[in-house]
């Protein structure tokens, strides 16, 4: 049984991000994606769309999902073996991140400090495009508040906005895929091309 720290919050288990063609080709996939952080193994739904035969071709050929717990990465390793598909121990803020052309980050940032975020988002310059899926509020909010890291923004009224300060990411190009529903908020997942 995999322990509650191996799960990623509310919402994760139910929302899977299944990208739309259109967002596909927006957000120019290329060969090679990278999550952050693996949670439980199922990750590769990530990089899966529904095409008109109602098939679920993958929309890129290597995928490596990292997370900070080594016991989570060991147990992925075991019960999910791909050839394309690989497993890596990093902590994304003080470790170097894989190469790649897609980066995809589910539900990380609402839980750490500012200046972890900022800390990651310097080490995405390597990647030309960007999914960040976060549970913010469903109503306005001031965006970036800090907090310790652990909880989340929610609990202060708040949710992670990469495009305002402190961080002002300018994006080429962005667009909301998804937006789900769930108690206490909303779970977001916008695409960012560079």
């Amino acid at each position: 049984m995999m322990s509650a720290a191996y799960r990623g919050g509310p919402g994760l288990s139910t929302h899977i991000l299944c990208l739309p063609k259109t967002a596909c080709r927006t957000a120019r996939l290329g060969d090679s994606a990278v999550r952050i952080p693996a949670h439980d193994g199922r990750g590769r739904q990530d990089l899966q769309h529904d095409d008109a035969s109602g098939q679920r071709p993958n929309l890129a050929r290597t995928y490596t999902a990292c997370d900070v717990v080594p016991e989570l990465i060991e147990r992925n390793r075991r019960m999910f073996v791909r050839d394309n598909l690989t497993f890596r121990a990093i902590d994304a803020v003080t470790d170097p991140l894989p190469p790649g052309d897609l980066v995809i980050v589910r539900q990380l940032f609402q839980h750490l400090r500012k200046d972890q975020i900022q800390a990651i988002l310097r080490k995405f310059a390597r990647y030309r495009t960007w999914i960040i899926s976060q549970h913010v509020p469903s109503s306005s909010f001031v965006p970036n508040l800090d907090i310790l890291s652990g909880p989340d923004r929610l609990s202060v009224g708040s949710g992670v906005v990469i495009t305002q300060a402190p961080f002002w990411v300018r994006p080429r190009h962005s667009q909301v895929l998804s937006e789900v529903h769930v108690k206490g908020g909303v779970i977001r997942a916008q695409a960012y091309s560079f």
